[in-house]
């Protein structure tokens, strides 16, 4: 990296070691979702946190930004290079989460799946912007008309058609998620 570090307030939050930033495309970040990242992590990338679902949720928010904008470029390991084609001037339709799966659906009829586990997060921004970790931990790299999303560490993150996705196992055999507005708690019960 080039050394800098982020800007924010200085504050911390309340009972954290995290540093308040500045929003993201006009919304105020978690302060959870950013840690200060000490010398020694930054051989690795890692910063030391784990998404939670709420993290999740919020990248989801920064996401839906995008709707409508057109995939300039996308980014991503060889494996998935031949199926990431497919999206490469498509346009984002639609950003979905539940619990620590986030994804985006594109007009190409091709959906990306990211689940972020332990390590993952995303940057969201504008174009240009400095990335907080080296670029060789991005796992998903997309370069929008106005603005760029990379994905970091995670350890899914799947490219798949619509067809593929409407029969994804994992995905679709999970329960309600808390961070939806349309929960209910009578589907516990």
């Amino acid at each position: 990296g080039s050394g800098k570090r982020e800007t924010g307030s200085g504050k911390r939050a309340p009972g954290t070691g995290y540093r308040v930033l500045a929003s993201v495309i006009g919304k105020p970040r978690c302060p959870l979702a950013t840690p200060i990242v000490k010398p020694d992590q930054r051989a690795t990338g890692y910063d030391g946190t784990v998404a939670e679902g709420h993290a999740v949720a919020r990248w989801g928010d920064a996401l839906r930004e995008l709707i409508g904008e057109r995939v300039d470029r996308i980014e991503v390991p060889p494996r998935w290079r031949e199926r990431a084609a497919h999206i490469d001037g498509s346009h984002l339709t639609r950003v979905h989460t539940h619990g620590k799966h986030l994804v985006l659906h594109f007009s190409s009829e091709w959906v990306v799946h990211t689940h972020a586990m332990q390590y993952g997060s995303w940057q969201i921004g504008p174009i240009g912007q400095e990335l907080r970790k080296e670029a060789r931990f991005a796992r998903l790299r997309l370069t929008m008309e106005q603005h760029e999303a990379v994905f970091y560490h995670g350890p899914v993150m799947e490219v798949l058609s619509v067809e593929e996705f409407a029969t994804h196992d994992r995905f679709h055999s999970l329960g309600p998620d808390l961070m939806h507005e349309n929960f209910s708690s009578a589907v516990v019960h």
